[in-house]
């Protein structure tokens, strides 16, 4: 977010920053619209013609974000002319491959997300982040933000639960085929190979246990080894008081009613 002058936590959900985004060149030009820019726009891409951004024949783009755009679907859709896609994770799971919640202070004096809160759920919260137990800061901040992605469910063509996509990679990726109207070909290696961003982030060897096997559904169940029955109860409390059904104690997969298959 650094192009539209955004480099912390406290900007990036401040009010003004939406107000930063409509003004964006990048929207105006119509990069994020699913198109490629006008030939006379390539000087804007760094490596023009030879990005691996450009495809003369590209009709659509696919573009992820990680820390923002679930407080503000509806100005990326209509902004953009796009559909949006939401994937949710087990909140453990997520919790314990993180060591830092980063932007849990923030969210709960952002005024684009006091509104998505009642007051029993912000003093809740902010009573929580006081004991500063770290695994609960980081199911907190997992429950802020997807309380109010999941609050905005209708605005998203589909919400992907990263357990199917495990589980059965073929059929979400057929289900996605079907719902976007996309058609091109795929083999095994395309969904069982490491990202760019897991390959950048870690220095390591990549970690084959993290792509979709015969063994999936014990890879699912990987953190119940790291956390006892009683904290497992005290994470779903805490779900229960933010009213986010989306998961269930004892479960390692979503509530049967937001499964995609």
């Amino acid at each position: 977010m650094k192009n539209i002058g955004v480099d912390n936590w406290d900007e990036l959900y401040a009010l003004q920053t939406l107000k930063k985004l409509k003004n964006y060149k990048v929207l105006e030009k119509g990069y994020l619209k699913g198109s490629n820019p006008t030939m006379l726009d390539l000087k804007r891409w760094k490596l023009g013609l030879i990005s691996n951004d450009f495809n003369l024949l590209s009709n659509r783009v696919i573009f992820k974000f990680l820390h923002y755009g679930f407080n503000c679907v509806d100005l990326l859709n209509n902004l953009t002319k796009s559909e949006s896609i939401a994937l949710i994770r087990h909140p453990i799971a997520v919790s314990l491959s993180r060591t830092v919640a980063p932007r849990l202070s923030v969210m709960l004096s952002s005024e684009i997300i006091d509104p998505y809160l009642s007051e029993k759920q912000k003093q809740i919260a902010h009573h929580l982040q006081k004991e500063n137990d770290p695994f609960i800061n980081k199911i907190l901040e997992w429950c802020v933000q997807n309380k109010i992605l999941l609050n905005q469910r209708e605005k998203f063509k589909t919400i992907l639960n990263y357990e199917e996509l495990v589980l059965y990679p073929e059929q979400i990726i057929n289900h996605l085929k079907k719902k976007f109207d996309l058609n091109f070909e795929y083999s095994e290696k395309d969904y069982t190979k490491a990202s760019k961003t897991t390959l950048i982030n870690s220095k390591k060897q990549f970690d084959k246990s993290s792509i979709p096997s015969k063994n999936s559904n014990l890879r699912l169940e990987k953190w119940r080894s790291k956390i006892n029955v009683e904290d497992e109860k005290k994470v779903f409390q805490i779900l229960d008081l933010f009213e986010i059904d989306f998961y269930e104690f004892g479960k390692n997969i979503p509530n049967e009613k937001f499964l995609v298959l």
